[in-house]
């Protein structure tokens, strides 16, 4: 795991100081964990019974309509992807999960093993758009 550093204003440092004393944690672990939840940025990419199924983890209903937008697969080396098109609608969530296999095997295919897939989710409510939320996930060989 990488370290970096970040200057924070004082409010939010005491909102943080204080969550991860209420947590007995440390504030690292709480800034992943935000980060984790505001972002909802696990992109798994796995076959099961066959199936290759990719999943967004929604820790939360959002408040209207969220845009899904994808990358086509790319190289696992490739770290900034900027084109990409407009997949659909989130699916509703099911136990935190909304599965958006079908919106990018629709437009892109199934990715082949070794490759990586980018995803771009943003809301829209009320005709704005928030700041565009970026995944990437490796796709990696079925198990034998």
């Amino acid at each position: 795991m990488r370290t970096i550093s970040l200057k924070l204003p004082e409010n939010l440092l005491a909102r943080l100081e204080k969550e991860s004393r209420a947590r007995r944690t440390t504030k690292s672990s709480v800034v992943r964990e935000w980060l984790t939840e505001t972002t909802g940025r696990s992109v798994p990419f796995q076959s099961w019974a066959g199936r290759a199924t990719l999943k967004l983890r929604v820790p939360r209903p959002p408040a209207q309509y969220t845009l899904v937008q994808g990358s086509k697969p790319v190289r696992t080396g490739v770290c900034c992807v900027q084109h990409f098109p407009f997949l659909g609608l989130l699916p509703p969530p099911k136990d935190g999960w909304s599965d958006i296999t079908e919106l990018y095997v629709a437009r892109f295919g199934v990715p082949k093993a070794g490759t990586a897939i980018w995803i771009r989710t943003c809301q829209h409510i009320d005709g704005w758009t928030d700041v565009p939320k970026v995944a990437r996930a490796r796709v990696l060989a079925a198990a034998a």
